[in-house]
């Protein structure tokens, strides 16, 4: 089937918000947003509605079966890379994929020296996004965590808007066939 991969760098480069606005970027897919950020975004694909498609974090869907999922809870915190399967796909995924597959895969550290990143940025509106994130390997053991926290007054009165995320993902690996993994991902908007 057709598939479109967003990795670490595109998402980087564009520094988008939320996945929302990287998979405007995939063709065949349509994203819709009942107004301004923080309303429900849906996504549609090859014009299947928008409950056909499943959602996966990590390999586990997040979506209920036959269910649709909103984009604009899912920040780009923790997000390594997006692959969108645009297609009938109920073979592999079951029979809730009917227009597609978008499989959100979560970063891993890859370093001995651990990695501390922070960015802070601002702008009208009373806009502010802050972001921390540590991560690194050591003895077959790796580990990334990040918070993330977005707050606008939005353009309109009563408007508000904010988004927390922590995502993290730790792994020990004992051998070349056997390992542990755990991820965690939490959202809290308003």
């Amino acid at each position: 089937s057709s598939m479109t991969e967003i990795d670490d760098e595109q998402i980087q480069t564009l520094n988008k918000l939320d996945v929302l606005e990287n998979l405007r970027l995939v063709p065949g897919a349509q994203i819709t947003q009942t107004g301004q950020r923080g309303g429900t975004a849906s996504l549609f694909i090859r014009g299947g509605n928008s409950d056909f498609n499943k959602i996966l974090v990590d390999g586990i869907p997040v979506n209920e079966i036959g269910g649709a999922f909103d984009f604009s809870q899912l920040s780009n915190n923790g997000v390594a890379n997006i692959e969108v399967l645009r297609g009938s796909n109920s073979v592999l995924y079951g029979s809730d994929a009917l227009s597609g597959v978008v499989n959100v895969t979560s970063p891993r550290g890859t370093t001995l020296v651990p990695e501390l990143k922070y960015a802070v940025d601002g702008g009208n509106f009373g806009t502010l996004h802050q972001d921390v994130s540590l991560a690194g390997a050591v003895h077959g053991f790796d580990y990334f965590g990040e918070f993330s926290r977005f707050d606008t007054q939005g353009s309109l009165p009563n408007n508000y808007f904010h988004n927390g995320t922590v995502s993290a993902n730790v792994g020990y690996q004992w051998n070349a066939t056997t390992g542990i993994r755990a991820t965690v991902r939490h959202s809290a908007t308003g």
